[in-house]
């Protein structure tokens, strides 16, 4: 199990949702907290993030992965939107967090796709509140193209 742990925190990830589980689940206050399944969930979750890794999620995999639907709403003349997307700051590195925001906001702007940040000044930071006054993050901005 702690090689497991490793291998995903190596990846990048200090914190991780299992695909199955609503709730994170590593760093329980007791062992007896795990669910009985527990080593699938590891198994499945260490798989999906080997498997994100060799896929090379990327700013061309994330346009690819949106064509039908671009390629669909150009079709009929209609416009789509992302109403929400983002990246838990708790759960992500700040490098990854700002690499994905970069490759997804630029492919759904390279698309004429409009978009929204899941909010504003919370957990996935646009602003940060220093002082009392919100201040725009900069690395978020330069991540979002502007």
């Amino acid at each position: 199990m702690l090689e497991d742990v490793a291998l995903i925190k190596s990846m990048g990830f200090d914190h991780v949702r299992f695909p199955i589980a609503p709730e994170p689940i590593l760093n329980p206050a007791s062992p007896g907290q795990l669910p009985a399944d527990y080593m699938v969930l590891l198994d499945r979750t260490v798989q999906a993030l080997t498997e994100y890794r060799d896929l090379n999620w990327n700013f061309a995999r994330y346009e690819a992965m949106i064509g039908k639907a671009v390629a669909g709403a150009r079709e009929r003349g209609i416009a789509l939107t992302s109403n929400e997307f983002g990246v838990y700051k708790v759960f992500a590195p700040r490098a990854c967090r700002l690499h994905w925001i970069r490759d997804v906001s630029g492919a759904l702007a390279r698309n004429q796709i409009g978009w929204t940040m899941w909010d504003y000044a919370g957990d996935f930071e646009v602003v940060n509140k220093i002082d009392g006054k919100r201040v725009p993050n900069r690395e978020v901005l330069t991540a979002l193209g502007f």
